[in-house]
Order: structure tokens, then sequence, then C-alpha cells
């Protein structure tokens, strides 16, 4: 059975577009998208639809972890914010509402599967590599009508393959834990991933 890695570009309401990608690979080494789609869907019907999938590990680009009492960031994002990631604070009533529809998702999801949350235009930010660059190095390839064509991608699926991709990194050692786990597994692309090759190329 191949692993599986699903990532979910959370919207703040079901009348909004969820993107989801969903990924594969039978060794590790080399992955393929099976699945690249927009859901307008509740946190229940989102997850018996990833479950569909059978994933090993579902990376949501949502807060899956209030914030401590009076707080507006929680650890892991003080310290994403720390290494140059721009987040906005969960005392926002967008935010707030995100939390919600994701804290649900949560509580399905990792009935079945492992869970964790990324945020795409930090890990950008922090690991200086370009979407294009991140293909590449997790040897994703297309399959059937699953495109990652960078620009044929709505933003939604967009930012669900960067989660998926971050994902994958775990398995092939170019993305980190960051943050308490009390509060949530945060994962991101190691700092400065791609631009130690683009220094050295100068």
């Amino acid at each position: 059975m191949p692993y599986r890695v699903v990532g979910v570009d959370l919207s703040a309401s079901e009348k909004k577009p969820t993107g989801l990608v969903v990924l594969e690979s039978v060794n590790l080494s080399r992955w393929r998208c099976v699945e690249a789609r927009l859901l307008y869907m509740n946190p229940a019907s989102l997850a018996m639809k990833i479950a569909e999938y059978a994933p090993h590990l579902v990376v949501v680009d949502a807060p899956l972890s209030r914030p401590p009492q009076g707080a507006g960031f929680r650890p892991a994002e003080l310290q994403v914010l720390r290494l140059g990631g721009r987040l906005l604070p969960l005392t926002l009533r967008s935010m707030r509402l995100l939390l919600e529809r994701a804290l649900a998702l949560k509580k399905y999801v990792e009935s079945y599967a492992e869970v964790a949350e990324t945020h795409p235009s930090s890990l950008l930010k922090i690991s200086g590599c370009s979407i294009e660059e991140l293909l590449s190095i997790a040897s994703l390839s297309n399959h059937g009508n699953c495109t990652v064509e960078p620009a044929m991608l709505p933003r939604d699926i967009r930012d669900a393959l960067l989660a998926s991709i971050v994902g994958v990194g775990l398995s092939k050692g170019f993305s980190i834990v960051v943050g308490d786990s009390y509060y949530t597994r945060f994962i991101l692309l190691k700092p400065g991933l791609c631009r130690v090759g683009k220094e050295l190329q100068k």
C-alpha cells in the first residue's frame, strides 16, 4: 500500500473553497500527485472525503490548537515569527472562525491519520525556496488528471500542494517540526534550504 500525504488549505467557511492535494509514494523516494481539487464542505464531510484516500499524514494550513489564554500566538507560531515567517494573530475574528473549523476537522481526522499544521507563505520565505524548486526536491511528478504545474494551480490548491510537500519533507529530511508539541505539531521547511545553494552560485 502506498504511503499517502494529504495537504489541506482549509477555508474559514464551507461557502469558500478548501484546497486538497494528495501525494503518494511506494518507496518514500519518488512521489506523485494523485488528486488536486477544490471542495466546499463542513469539517465532518471533509474528513470523510480525506479518509477515502487512506492517508498516513494530513498537513493543514490552519491553526490546530488554541493559544494560551490571553495570547494571540502559540509557542510554535512565535518560533515561526522569529525565523522570519508572517502570521496573523488568533485574536482576529477571521482567524477564530478558521480555528474552530480546523479544530473540528482535526478531531475527525486524528482518528485515522497523523495530523500536523503548516503555513505555506512562511515556509517559502523561511526556506528561500520557490514552489518549482520544491517540486524538484520532493521528486514529485504528475499522475492522471492531477497537475502540479504552479502556473495552472488556483491559490487554494497551490497552498494545499505546499502543505503536502512539507509533509513529504519529514520522510525525505528537508522539513523540521517547530514549537511545543503540547499545542501543535507545526512543520516547516529547513531554514535557508534553497538559499544556501543560491549563495554558492553567486
